[in-house]
């Protein structure tokens, strides 16, 4: 497949944080080294700067999956985006003015920060938390429309709620050794959130192919495949209408609409008209 920004992303997430982690294994070791406070300055410089590219990365992989679900709401997907940009921001904000206000031992490790470091770390557990109730709030509406079994967005919800899980027991984890002990050890935590963040991002996107592919591999020809569904928008709002040449599948009663027979079939008619199918392009 051809590079595109999400391919980059999942590359990044997918690689960047060993090839950091290996990169700060002196950092803070209990090894015979000695590093001067500009040393120390320069190496959390470098980490902060890690931390935020790693969380615009997957924040943007997480952004992709409520822009698929969400795709004709354009006030939702401008939110979204609008927030992104505002959690990057405010955390390139408070991280910068929180470094020089750092305290460090011999081996660079912090011992003491200001509270905007808290408040930075805070950011990226509200945007998760918005992103989660987006989530959450979509699957309702599909599975109240009849569209819960889907497996597409049984996977997208099963991803999406331990995803925030993960990230979101991590971040506050973090935030609370800054903000509890001004003298605790707050660098502790600092891989683990990296690994965290890795491991959700990439993934989520593993887990969305290998369904593609296995359904490629094994196709139904029903419209709940997921070839289908990772090219298509479901508007539950509105009615299914079917002429009399096309084959009923199932029944499904979408509030104030008409009812509309779907049958069980290989294939859909080239003449059948799917009012709620909108195309979005691939997740």
């Amino acid at each position: 497949n051809p590079w595109s920004i999400s391919k980059f992303a999942f590359v990044f997430v997918r690689y960047f944080p060993p090839l950091l982690e290996v990169s700060t294994q002196f950092y803070g070791a209990p090894l015979p080294l000695r590093y001067s406070k500009r040393g120390c300055y320069v190496w959390n410089v470098y980490q902060g700067l890690a931390s935020i590219l790693l969380v615009a990365a997957v924040d943007y992989i997480l952004v992709l999956r409520i822009f698929a679900l969400y795709s004709s709401n354009i006030h939702v997907k401008t939110m979204s985006a609008i927030l992104y940009v505002l959690e990057i921001t405010t955390m390139c904000i408070g991280i910068g003015l929180a470094i020089p206000k750092m305290v460090f031992d011999e081996h660079c490790v912090v011992t003491s920060s200001s509270i905007t470091m808290t408040i930075a770390g805070g950011c990226p557990i509200a945007y998760q938390v918005f992103l989660f109730a987006l989530t959450i709030y979509k699957f309702y509406q599909s599975a109240k429309a009849g569209w819960g079994d889907v497996p597409i967005l049984q996977l997208i919800m099963r991803d999406g709620t331990w995803a925030f899980a993960v990230l979101f027991g991590a971040l506050a984890s973090e935030a609370l050794l800054y903000g509890l002990s001004a003298k605790a050890y707050t660098g502790l935590l600092y891989g683990w959130v990296n690994t965290a963040f890795s491991i959700c991002g990439y993934r989520i996107i593993i887990n969305i192919n290998k369904l593609h592919h296995s359904n490629r591999r094994h196709p139904t020809g029903e419209l709940t495949g997921p070839d289908i569904l990772f090219t298509s928008y479901f508007d539950s709002s509105m009615a299914l209408i079917a002429d009399e040449s096309s084959y009923p599948m199932s029944s499904l009663v979408a509030t104030g609409s008409a009812v509309s027979q779907l049958s069980e079939s290989p294939g859909l008619s080239q003449n059948r008209e799917v009012g709620p199918l909108k195309h979005v392009g691939s997740v």
